[in-house]
């Protein structure tokens, strides 16, 4: 090869390889703080399928045991973009906490009334008056719950309601603390399949007793809507892509989904029980709310004042922002 030629090969190599150094340079790195459980799964359909990459994204997913701890991380820097269910998104805003909704995850009500054995032959709320049951209190469940309870004639005092983290509630039912817990899965399926648990009102009937849609929402700060809006338009463009993944490719993503859970978890889970806990509640069609999930919030804002649990009603026109959202669906053809 002539002098000339070989100083030009090697000079385009050299330019490859800082164009290759450039674009690694261009990937922004963001962390989402995501609950631990099948609501992790358009996230790290995201990841796992370079949806974020081709955006210019390095996503760390930071797995937290719920929505509460992922809109901590918010409040504390430790994360750019959260989820979690309207209460604790609605709770959060009501103290000034300054986050902003910015799409819609999934929806679809995820808890189940699972009853103990004995219980089997009980099918509705009234029935358990008097009873134990455990419930995790600060979530969206809970919420729903009490709107449910509300709505049928029913107090909190009917109910010995306790305190529980649904990842303790096998262990508790096996131990059979409770009478019923209300639970999510995957730990509302592993109750069931353990024996010690029977599903009694499940996630459909709550919807329709307590009127919801229950949307899962998506969370970043206003600080970063201030300043680096770009950044949030590219994790929406991203999560549309996973959401989408989820809503036409249930095949592969149950089996993502099998490959995320602990070898002896998944090994005693067929492919149906997986399809159910991704699709059994939660549906992943559109990533920017609707009328009806709109009226979902003012409704469960309104029940929370009366309840006490917050002090006003948040300004959602200021805590809620779908223009990203828009624009990531339009870029989807949707």
């Amino acid at each position: 090869m002539p002098v000339r030629n070989l100083a030009s090969f090697l000079l385009a190599g050299v330019l490859g390889l800082a164009a290759i150094g450039a674009g690694a340079q261009a990937q922004e790195k963001v962390t989402a703080a995501v609950s631990n459980g099948f609501t992790y799964m358009p996230s790290r359909s995201a990841v796992e399928n370079g949806y974020f990459k081709a955006e210019g994204l390095t996503v760390e997913i930071k797995l937290v045991p719920g929505g509460n701890d992922a809109i901590q991380a918010l409040a504390g820097g430790s994360a750019e973009f959260g989820e979690s269910s309207h209460a604790q998104f609605l709770a959060a805003t009501a103290k000034n906490i300054p986050i902003v909704a910015i799409g819609l995850h999934s929806y679809g009500f995820l808890g189940r009334m699972i009853a103990a054995p004995r219980n089997a032959h009980l099918s509705s709320l009234a029935e358990f008056k008097g009873k134990r049951i455990g419930v995790q209190a600060g979530t969206g469940v809970y919420t729903v719950l009490m709107m449910a309870l509300e709505r049928s004639g029913l107090k909190e005092s009917d109910f010995v309601l306790t305190n529980i983290r649904v990842s303790d509630m096998p262990a508790a039912m096996q131990a059979d603390t409770f009478d019923a817990v209300m639970a999510w899965d995957p730990q509302a399926s592993r109750i069931v399949q353990s024996g010690k648990g029977r599903e009694v009102i499940g996630a459909r009937k709550f919807e329709e007793i307590a009127d919801i849609t229950y949307p899962f929402i998506l969370l970043t700060t206003e600080k970063m809507i201030r300043e680096r809006p770009a950044s949030v338009q590219k994790y929406l463009a991203g999560f549309a892509r996973g959401q989408r993944f989820m809503h036409r490719d249930k095949k592969a993503a149950v089996a993502l989904y099998r490959g995320m859970l602990p070898a002896q978890v998944a090994s005693t889970m067929s492919d149906e029980d997986l399809h159910f806990q991704l699709y059994g509640a939660a549906l992943f069609d559109r990533i920017v709310f609707s009328d009806r999930d709109m009226s979902d919030l003012k409704r469960t804002a309104e029940y929370m004042v009366r309840q006490k649990t917050i002090q006003a009603n948040p300004d959602l026109g200021k805590v809620i922002n779908m223009s990203f959202a828009r624009n990531a669906a339009a870029a989807l053809g949707n």
